[in-house]
């Protein structure tokens, strides 16, 4: 008998770890295979070289590199996979995998890309890639909330659905607090750099490796939910080292007018939408190393968004935000607004809406920096623009700029048209003016400049410091027509066909951009110029 004793109690104490940590697991994931045919997504001439006339280049205006020159059609998937851990609903973790987007028969991951993806005979390529891992907690007997780890951030916007101030994944603590019925408060610090630095080459100012090179950012939201009321102000503040910022490619330290390869491959993709949302768009007079940041930037952006449902069916949405950034050297400086609203009418069968946008532009005085609203990174998601925006996920998109700085706008929508089950169709009309000066357009050009002795050449490259996308003076536009169709074929499997047509109309008068190719085959002047057009079939399995 006390031989049974003593192995039920040994027993017992063996089993008892395993019964404190026993967790509730869930999975999650989509799988998205996309089928793109289109041309023209940089405006520009998209002849095929051959080999016995290379040129007019191959400007096809897609693949993300600086070439532009990947094929009409091209046919591209993505998996991504969740797995949650739950100890209880105070405790659980998560973690996501990515695995592409691969490009079918491209071994790396775009033409001309350096990640061996497999998309190519053979497979077996090295596309998994950690999306996020995080951590769920509340601080016991509190309404405190925590969340801590890689997570994806999306600060709220509702009318676009989408930030364009920052939308991304990022490590980062986020605390949320419920106040009441009424008021929550939510407070986040994100680290979006620190240690890539390698330090200065020789011939520059000695600078140790992973010094001052960190970015961080805080911030504060109040979320306000009232009987068909919600409005949410928020505030937040980075400080940005000199060594995220400062170009580490030559002595002069004057080549700012781009990212510099080994930066962005020891910091990662991000650090191109650093260099294009949070410096001008012509960033200095070439003072060469004087230009040089030693001390930290300072940003801030304060916004207030929210959505009126009060007298359904009718729903109203708006967004007011304004940023800015401060460096050392006033012409690195970056400071301005922009403002959103929309209005829509539910039906039995559609939901009409109808929705405008300014934002401030460049006054053309260079000296004084950019009066465009800076910018961290914005993503996917957009509901106002799915191509010449970034409402796309992985098909071809932002054909004219992923956020809306620098322009002014209005645009219609016919969404969720359904007569059939299982099917409806959205229709979109989009139209865009820029804000900035048309002054600035001989900066680009090189024909202009401060001191009227300097001369560059912007416009043409993907990656310039200081521009988002599609640079747009007071004289120049955009119209964009969209359709898409969305089938559900059963539960958890949807297919979207769409099509997607850009107008860009540029002011090619001497005055402004003038005639002729701009940068090797740019975008501007004609014969150059071209309707960018997109057509994309997609399907989307998620479980």
């Amino acid at each position: 008998m006390k031989t049974c004793l003593a192995f039920l109690l040994a027993a017992g104490l063996a089993l008892a770890p395993l019964q404190a940590l026993a967790m509730e697991f869930k999975i999650k994931g989509q799988w998205i295979v996309n089928f793109d045919y289109g041309s023209y997504g940089k405006f520009s001439n998209s002849g095929r070289p051959t080999n016995k006339s290379p040129n007019p280049p191959a400007y096809t205006g897609y693949n993300g590199g600086a070439t532009n020159t990947a094929d009409n059609f091209g046919t591209n998937q993505r998996v991504r996979l969740q797995l949650q851990a739950i100890a209880s609903e105070y405790l659980s973790g998560t973690v996501w995998f990515e695995i592409g987007d691969q490009q079918w028969g491209n071994a790396m991951d775009r033409p001309g890309g350096t990640k061996f993806y497999g998309g190519s005979l053979g497979s077996d390529g090295n596309a998994v890639e950690l999306k996020n891992a995080y951590i769920d907690w509340v601080v016991p007997s509190t309404r405190l909330k925590l969340r801590m780890g890689i997570q994806e951030i999306k600060l709220p916007n509702f009318v676009a659905k989408t930030s364009n101030i920052f939308q991304d994944d990022v490590a980062g603590i986020v605390a949320s607090y419920k106040i009441g019925d009424n008021a929550d408060v939510t407070g986040f610090w994100f680290r979006f750099y620190n240690d890539n630095y390698p330090g200065s080459l020789a011939g520059q100012v000695n600078t140790p490796a992973n010094y001052m090179d960190n970015m961080d950012a805080a911030g504060l939201l109040l979320p306000l939910s009232f009987d068909g009321l919600k409005i949410t102000p928020w505030a937040m503040y980075a400080a940005i080292g000199p060594n995220v910022m400062n170009p580490r490619i030559n002595k002069s330290y004057s080549s700012w007018n781009s990212v510099p390869s080994n930066t962005s491959n020891q910091m990662g993709n991000g650090i191109t939408s650093i260099y294009t949302g949070m410096l001008p768009a012509v960033w200095a007079t070439k003072k060469g190393q004087s230009m040089r940041l030693t001390e930290y930037g300072n940003a801030f952006w304060g916004a207030v968004t929210g959505e009126y449902t009060g007298s359904s069916p009718f729903r109203m949405a708006w967004d007011f935000a304004y940023g800015s950034v401060t460096y050392e050297h006033a012409e690195l400086n970056r400071s301005g607004w922009e403002a959103f609203l929309l209005g829509e009418y539910k039906l039995d069968w559609a939901i009409p809406g109808v929705y405008g946008w300014y934002s401030s532009g460049d006054t053309g005085d260079i000296k004084n920096g950019s009066q465009r609203m800076p910018t961290l990174r914005s993503t996917t998601g957009n509901e106002l623009s799915k191509y010449a925006s970034n409402g796309n996920v992985i098909s071809r998109k932002n054909a004219v700029t992923a956020v809306w700085t620098g322009t002014w706008g209005f645009g219609a929508r016919l969404k969720d048209i359904s007569f059939f089950e299982n099917l409806k169709h959205t229709l979109r009309v989009n139209y865009f003016m820029g804000t900035n000066d048309p002054v600035m357009a001989k900066y680009f050009l090189g024909k202009k400049d401060a001191n009227g002795n300097y001369t560059t050449t912007r416009v043409g490259t993907d990656f310039n410091a200081g521009v988002e996308g599609i640079y747009l003076t007071t004289r120049d536009s955009a119209t964009e027509f969209s359709l898409v169709n969305e089938w559900q074929i059963y539960k958890n499997l949807r297919m979207n066909l769409e099509g997607h047509y850009v107008m860009l109309n540029l002011d090619t008068s001497r005055g402004v951009w003038g005639r002729g190719p701009v940068a090797s085959g740019g975008w501007v002047g004609n014969p150059n110029l071209r309707d960018a057009w997109q057509c994309n079939l997609s399907f989307y399995y998620s479980f």
